[in-house]
């Protein structure tokens, strides 16, 4: 008899978010082909897609995508497995998730996209990834913020650059 691979502690983290978390491919494997549920939700809404992604375990989001997991659930903020990629700059991840077609338009709360994130953290890389794939760059947030309103107030030069010869408006003022 087997450990049950659903049992879950008190925040609803399972053995298969733990493997994603730490990024123990060989245990995530197990989990998978013992039948864990690839789409399983902690209390705060992260499934091992997203944990995955928000660590940079690419070799595990490869594995959980051939499984089934859905690569477009977010969390109770909304944030989806491009904003966790983005927001810690894990390029690698970034890059898998637009091979795999991750929706990178989703917006959080507040309206924030995995773009605006990366000019906010300074995160070029996974920038210009995200306008090479065809990032808004004239999204706004909700308090009317455009990446390039982000990085200029943050003085992301190179990100400013990079927006500016990707059509962004750089006129465009913000919400107030």
């Amino acid at each position: 008899m087997g450990a049950p691979v659903e049992a879950a502690d008190k925040d609803k983290r399972r053995p298969l978010h733990l493997a994603c978390d730490k990024g123990h491919f060989p245990c995530a494997r197990l989990l998978v082909n013992a039948g864990a549920d690839v789409n399983a939700r902690t209390a705060d809404g992260e499934t091992p897609f997203l944990i995955a992604a928000g660590m940079n375990h690419v070799e595990i989001l490869r594995l959980l995508a051939q499984s089934g997991a859905d690569i477009s659930l977010a969390d109770a903020n909304d944030w989806s497995p491009l904003h966790f990629a983005t927001d810690r700059g894990h390029t690698s991840s970034v890059a898998c998730l637009l091979e795999m077609g991750a929706p990178m338009e989703v917006a959080d709360k507040d309206k924030l996209r995995p773009l605006h994130l990366a000019c906010d953290k300074g995160h070029f890389p996974c920038a210009r990834l995200l306008v090479n794939a065809g990032a808004d760059v004239n999204a706004r947030t909700a308090d009317g913020d455009t990446p390039f309103l982000i990085a200029a107030g943050l003085n992301h030069v190179e990100i400013l650059r990079l927006l500016a010869q990707s059509g962004a408006d750089i006129s465009l003022a913000d919400g107030e």
